[in-house]
C-alpha cells in the first residue's frame, strides 16, 4: 500500500508508533492508538532566494496520539481518526507568548508559528476529524475538551481566518518545499490524506457526480496525477463485476481527467476503501495503455484509429455509458462493453485479473453483435444496445 504525498517517502504502520519524524518524511497510521511522534529534524531547502523549513508529516491513528514540536520544527499533523476520540496531545516546546502567528485556514486548520520556529499546520484542526484535545506550551496548557483547538485559536488568534493561497502570498508556507505545486493540489492532498483508508459515505446514483478523495492509480498517485480539482467530478456509470472475481465494482468516469476508476462498496457501511489500489484491489484509477496495433506499427499513435486516444476523448467528451461485463469467448480474459453516448459505436475493454485494463477496441453495432453472437452471448445484446 502506497500514497504519493508531493516528493515524500511514505511510511505505513498499523502497529504502535514511536518515531522521529525528519523533514521530508511522513509517517501514516493505518489502525493503531496511543502512537507518538517526535519532530526532530530542521531540515531546509533554499528555493527562490530564501530558505524554507521542510515539515514533516505525521497522520495519526486510532486516538490517544501525542505530538512533539521542538524549535524550530515544521509539523504538518493531520489526525485523522473518524473515530473523533477524546485523548490526543500537541506539544510545542516554546513559550505561548512567543507566538507571532496563530490563526485558522478555510475554516477547517489551524497554523501556529512561534518566535523561535517551532511550527504546525494542523490538518482539519477545528473540526472533529483533526481536533487535538491537549495543547501544551512550556507557559500555557488548553486541555479537556474537543474544542481546545478552537478555545486556542478564539483566545490567541493574531489575525482572522487565512486561506492556503493567502499563506503562500504572505511567505508563511511554500508547498513547492514538499514537491507540491500550488494551494489547490495541497487541499487535494490534505483531503486524500483525511481519507487515507476509508472514504465517506457514498450513495450511488446512475449519472450523479461524486467526489473520490482518495482514489488514486496503482502506483499510488492522487487521481493519477490529473490536475487536483478533478476529485469532485467522477460521475457513476453503474456496478459490474469488471475482472470475474465475482465482486462487484462500482464504475465511475472524469471527464476532466479522461480517465476512469473503480471501487469496491462496502455494502454495511457504503464505504470504500481507497487502500486497495495495488495487485488483486480494484479501487484505484484504471491505467493506460498502449493500443497493440500502435505497437504493431499498423496504427498512428494518437490518431483517430488509436484506441487509446480515441478512449480518452470519449472520456473527455462524457460520451462513454458502461453497459455489460463478462467474458464472453471464454479465453479467461473478462471483458466491459461500453457504448457511446452518440450511438455511433461500442467499446470492448480487456481486463487484467487485478482489475486493471490490458487494452481496447471500438466496434460497430454489427461488429459487436457478430461478436457475442458467435460466442453463444447473443442474449447479450439487447443489455448493451
Amino acid at each position: 500500500m502506497t500514497i504519493k504525498i508531493g516528493n515524500y517517502s511514505v511510511e505505513y504502520s498499523n502497529y504502535d508508533i514511536n518515531d522521529d519524524i525528519k523533514s521530508g518524511e511522513a509517517i501514516i497510521s493505518t489502525g493503531s492508538s496511543s502512537d507518538e511522534y517526535h519532530f526532530i529534524s530542521d531540515g531546509i531547502l533554499f528555493l527562490d532566494g530564501s530558505y524554507w523549513r521542510i515539515p514533516g508529516i505525521a497522520v495519526g491513528g486510532n486516538g490517544n496520539d501525542s505530538y512533539y514540536i521542538e524549535n524550530p520544527e515544521f509539523a504538518v499533523i493531520a489526525d485523522a481518526s473518524s473515530s473523533g476520540s477524546n485523548g490526543d496531545y500537541l506539544s510545542i516546546w516554546a513559550y505561548a507568548q512567543n507566538i507571532t502567528h496563530l490563526f485558522s485556514v478555510e475554516g477547517r486548520h489551524v497554523f501556529v508559528q512561534t518566535y523561535w520556529g517551532a511550527s504546525a499546520l494542523i490538518v482539519d484542526g477545528l473540526n472533529s476529524r483533526g481536533s487535538i484535545e491537549t495543547i501544551d506550551f512550556f507557559d500555557l496548557r488548553v486541555n479537556g475538551s474537543p474544542s481546545s483547538m478552537q478555545s486556542l485559536v478564539e483566545t490567541y488568534k493574531t489575525s482572522n481566518d487565512q486561506t492556503f493561497d493567502n499563506l503562500i502570498y504572505n511567505g508563511l508556507f511554500r508547498p513547492n518545499v514538499m514537491g507540491v505545486n500550488s494551494a489547490e493540489e495541497l487541499r487535494s492532498i490534505i483531503d486524500g490524506i483525511n481519507e487515507i483508508s476509508e472514504s465517506k459515505v457514498l450513495n450511488l446514483n446512475v449519472g450523479s457526480e461524486y467526489k473520490l478523495s482518495g482514489i488514486r492509480d496503482f502506483d499510488g498517485t492522487l487521481h493519477g496525477g490529473a490536475d487536483p480539482s478533478v476529485r469532485d467530478n467522477y460521475k457513476y456509470q453503474g456496478s459490474l463485476d469488471i475482472n470475474g472475481d465475482s465482486r462487484v465494482e462500482a464504475i465511475f468516469t472524469n471527464a476532466d481527467s479522461k480517465r476512469w476508476a473503480t471501487i469496491n462498496i462496502n455494502p454495511l457501511t457504503n464505504t470504500t476503501n481507497y487502500e486497495e489500489h495495488q495487485t488483486y484491489g480494484t479501487t484505484r484509477i484504471v491505467g493506460i495503455y498502449i493500443d497493440p496495433l500502435v505497437t504493431s506499427g499498423d496504427v498512428v499513435q494518437f490518431s483517430d484509429h488509436d484506441s487509446q486516444y480515441r478512449f480518452q476523448n470519449d472520456l473527455k467528451i462524457d460520451n462513454l455509458l458502461v453497459k455489460a461485463a463478462g467474458d464472453y469467448d471464454s479465453d479467461g480474459i473478462h471483458e466491459v462493453y461500453w457504448k457511446t453516448a452518440d450511438g455511433t459505436a461500442y467499446l470492448r475493454s480487456l481486463m487484467h485479473d487485478d482489475g486493471n485494463i490490458r487494452y481496447a477496441n471500438y466496434q460497430s453495432e454489427d461488429q459487436m453483435s457478430e461478436y457475442l453472437t458467435a460466442q453463444g452471448h447473443a442474449d447479450v445484446i439487447n443489455d448493451i444496445v
